[in-house]
């Protein structure tokens, strides 16, 4: 039984004998530090067993026991020592493709509670340093993604650190340093920030403006949309969009356009952080079928007569509502038809003696055989009917 050491593993090399081969064979490890409170069993493989030594405390001397398995019974191989240095973490950094530099960290052990990695570029000092948390993958590596755009797309030499926290409550500990430079060959061409809408509701007209940086924007600082649909702009609107989740947005709604229907256009411009501004032209959307929410509203025409009106009707077909008195469910139903008395606007009346009960009533708008809402209004028995006058003929009120 040999042993070598690769990092934060341990490699384990046997030889079986051909008796051996169909056999299990275990291993059981332990550092001599603090006795065998870090034992570990590990089943071996057929010539080679890799051991992970984040698994056990400490450095220096490790104990290794074999043993095989027969008739279900462990039987005793061999004893083996070794000595596990300490591994020297290591950083490396590649350029997978211009504006995305990758870290790459080796020989940390797994157990850590954080590991930190601030990076610069040394050109005009820290002023654009980023803190970044290291990933921790199955290889046992921690790794981190750099953005170019986020230190300015300087072309200079970075300076990389590395600090690692044991327990949340201990402090950062640095732990190495290394560096390597930017080229203008790691730099992509100035590229325009992906820019689409969303959420799109062309009935309640609605829909949403995204902007999004890509790997060669460079940083955005504040993003302007103008967004109108008339030919003279009347209706133009400037809103600033809001940074949610990496990503810039601004939602739009017709409603804040006069409620105009139409071709929406949609000018965004960018503020960069170096100070330039651009413009470009997003997509235009039709609005044209948008429609308002109906409105209903009614009042007391004269006693025993309430009128209905009903707003945003956009079709010409005729409407007709159903009502009735929450008292007794629907006994005292009625259909009644309304009148087109101006754009988008129906009328109609209710004589009131064709339902019975107070209170709360029920309007059901109907346009064909679409239901266009349905509403509720209140009926109290002052509307239904003219109080007697309960005094004596000829006898004054006036005090």
């Amino acid at each position: 039984m040999t042993t070598q050491q690769k990092g934060q593993t341990l490699s384990i090399f046997y030889n079986r004998s051909t008796e051996q081969k169909n056999y299990k064979i275990q291993y059981a490890i332990w550092s001599a530090e603090n006795g065998q409170d870090d034992l570990k069993w590990y089943l071996a493989g057929d010539t080679e067993t890799v051991i992970p030594l984040s698994q056990h405390k400490g450095y220096g001397q490790y104990i290794i026991h074999s043993y095989i398995v027969v008739q279900d019974k462990p039987v005793f191989l061999e004893e083996s020592t070794t000595t596990v240095t300490k591994p020297i973490p290591s950083i490396t950094t590649a350029i997978p493709e211009p504006g995305v530099l990758d870290v790459r960290i080796q020989n940390l052990p797994a157990n850590l509670t954080e590991v930190k990695v601030p990076i610069w570029s040394n050109k005009n000092g820290q002023d654009e340093l980023k803190w970044y948390n290291a990933q921790y993958n199955s290889d046992g590596s921690y790794s981190v993604r750099v953005l170019l755009k986020d230190h300015k797309f300087d072309t200079e030499a970075y300076t990389i650190h590395l600090y690692t926290k044991d327990t949340p409550s201990s402090k950062l500990n640095y732990i190495a340093a290394s560096s390597m430079t930017i080229e203008k060959a790691h730099i992509p061409s100035q590229q325009a920030p992906s820019i689409f809408l969303k959420d799109i509701n062309k009935i309640k007209g609605t829909y949403s403006i995204v902007v999004q940086e890509q790997v060669g924007t460079k940083k955005i600082k504040q993003v302007d949309i103008a967004t109108w649909s008339t030919s003279n702009q009347s209706n133009i609107k400037w809103r600033q969009a809001v940074l949610q989740n990496g990503n810039y947005q601004a939602s739009v709604h017709f409603q804040e356009h006069q409620a105009v229907t139409g071709h929406y256009q949609n000018h965004v411009y960018v503020t960069y952080e170096d100070g330039s501004r651009v413009g470009y032209i997003a997509e235009t959307i039709d609005l044209s079928g948008a429609r308002l929410p109906v409105q209903f509203s009614n009042q007391l025409a004269y006693i025993g007569n309430m009128s209905i009106t009903i707003k945003n009707v956009y079709d010409n077909t005729p409407v007709n509502y159903a009502v009735w008195s929450d008292t007794n469910g629907q006994d005292d139903l009625k259909w009644y038809p309304a009148t087109k008395s101006a754009d988008k606007i129906f009328t109609g009346n209710m004589p009131l003696n064709n339902h019975t009960g107070s209170g709360l009533y029920h309007v059901h708008v109907y346009q064909g055989n679409t239901g266009l809402g349905a509403f509720t209004m209140q009926v109290n028995q002052a509307h239904r009917v003219t109080e007697a006058n309960t005094y004596p003929i000829g006898q004054c009120t006036w005090e």
